[in-house]
């Protein structure tokens, strides 16, 4: 939890700030008093006071904004409180303490509102923009992480969203992040050329940042630049790379500067990004090899993460091949074994890597869902409800964790247990009329039916009967909610005794 000991504030890429608006405004940063802070901070957070350990931590970054290693300790704070209490996000008392005017409190209140909910995309989205606001691009960068990962981890994610981080990104210079976050953005629609365009121009200064290429702090690389000539020839790099010339001399570049220091994480980062930039098969099995290799020597869960992103995705792409060719041969039966022995691959796959980030982030509600989700499929519902219900505080997928909470009781026998967990599903999804609200019902009147033979429940028979007219006056159409209906109503008359 110490923050001290490590580079001082004063020493940090962020020491000249804040600027902007808030050095306007009169804020003066004072380093002695957020010290004290911190050391309240701390020794509330080891005496597992957490609640007020965050609002230390935040007083003190309110005296001193630029400290990173506070920032962090924030984070830690804020996970621990989370964890030990069901409703999430900040208490009142928390608000009171950071509220106010100007970009200062605006930013504590920001990280206030991430720390409590860290995959929430646009809270994190939210911090990143306040600090940037503060011109604390440091602290950006390390929030923006979580936005990207939270944007990632969305049941849907959605394009606008990367796209946020993308302008939030460019507006702070954080090339890297840009990358990532315009490449995420460019999957939903490989054919917007304008995007494509942009993400190139950010991952050409990805490509050319290394050692503070981009940087204007002391250091800096354009600082150091003195002739239009030096200008000149960056401008000329910065243009190559959009070209297969440009990517190859961006990838020697990167290798270079991986071998001479293979254990520093900026120049593993910037290798692995120019090898998936150019994106061929040797490519990325080489940037998956750099990234294990920086694993075992840094023990950076990132870069673990992402080598099985790597070797996840080409397990998706096998499933797509076999897919496509078995459309074309729909009869072939070694080319339906073949994809269903790759789709179960794939899932024991996912599992595994789903297992090792619950492990890794044992407070992160999300992956507990998506571990509990893919759990399901493979059968395993006993496994599946322990982690769903670990999951169930997490607001943005209540309604997918509770539906798939019922249906794994379902599959066990559990039909009582089923239908409650479906009606909450039900309840809690606000909309009456998508697919997913017929989904949701058509699940409760199963676990109805099956209730009302298993216990001879006459009254559950009746709400499923219920239900599935309702459903049939949406959309009759609806599977075989018709026959299912008829079968209902005589097992209503046969429970009645008529």
């Amino acid at each position: 939890m110490a923050i001290f000991g490590k580079k001082k504030a004063a020493e940090s890429d962020d020491a000249a700030a804040p600027k902007g608006k808030a050095a306007r405004s009169g804020f003066a940063p004072d380093p002695a008093k957020a010290e004290r802070w911190f050391k309240h901070a701390e020794v509330s957070h080891q005496s597992t006071n957490y609640e007020y350990a965050m609002t230390c931590w935040l007083k003190g970054l309110g005296c001193d904004p630029a400290n990173r290693d506070a920032l962090e300790s924030f984070y830690k704070s804020a996970q621990a409180f989370s964890a030990s209490r069901q409703k999430a996000g900040p208490s009142k008392d928390q608000i009171r303490a950071v509220e106010g005017k100007g970009p200062v409190n605006k930013y504590l209140l920001a990280l206030l509102q991430w720390g409590g909910k860290p995959l929430d995309t646009g809270a994190a989205l939210k911090a990143v923009d306040a600090a940037g606001g503060l011109h604390l691009r440091e602290s950006a960068a390390y929030l923006a992480e979580f936005a990207l990962r939270a944007a990632r981890s969305e049941a849907k994610p959605r394009k606008d969203a990367f796209i946020k981080l993308l302008d939030l990104c460019e507006k702070n210079e954080l090339w890297d992040l840009a990358t990532k976050a315009g490449e995420d953005a460019l999957s939903f629609d490989r054919t917007d050329g304008q995007l494509a365009d942009r993400v190139k121009q950010v991952s050409a200064k990805a490509a050319m940042t290394s050692g503070g290429y981009e940087e204007t702090g002391e250091g800096g690389f354009r600082k150091n630049i003195k002739d239009a000539e030096a200008q000149e020839r960056l401008r000329q790099q910065s243009a190559k790379v959009t070209t297969e010339e440009g990517a190859e001399q961006a990838i020697a570049e990167a290798r270079a500067d991986y071998e001479s220091r293979p254990d520093d994480r900026n120049s593993i980062y910037k290798f692995v990004r120019a090898l998936l930039a150019r994106g061929r098969e040797e490519d990325e099995r080489l940037a998956r090899d750099v990234l294990l290799k920086g694993y075992e020597t840094l023990k950076e869960e990132r870069l673990r993460e992402q080598a099985s992103d790597i070797e996840l995705r080409w397990g998706k792409r096998r499933i797509a091949k076999l897919k496509s060719a078995l459309e074309a041969t729909p009869g072939d039966e070694d080319l339906k074994r073949k994809l269903e022995e790759a789709r179960g691959a794939q899932l024991k796959r996912e599992i595994d890597e789903f297992r090792a980030r619950t492990k890794a982030y044992p407070t992160e509600a999300s992956y507990k869902y998506e571990l509990g989700r893919r759990l399901f499929f493979a059968g395993d519902y006993e496994g599946a409800i322990t982690h769903l219900q670990e999951a169930q505080n997490d607001a943005k997928r209540r309604v997918q964790v509770l539906s798939l909470l019922g249906q794994s009781f379902q599959k066990l026998g559990w039909h009582s247990e089923a239908a409650g967990m479906l009606k909450q599903a039900a309840e809690a999804h606000h909309s009456a009329d998508d697919d997913l609200a017929l989904d949701l019902r058509y699940g409760l009147m199963l676990a109805l039916e099956a209730k009302a033979r298993d216990q001879g429940d006459v009254e559950a028979a009746e709400e499923a009967t219920q239900l599935a007219s309702a459903i049939a006056m949406k959309q009759i159409s609806y599977r075989d909610v018709r026959a299912r209906r008829d079968e209902l109503q005589k097992l209503v008359k046969e429970l009645r005794g008529e």
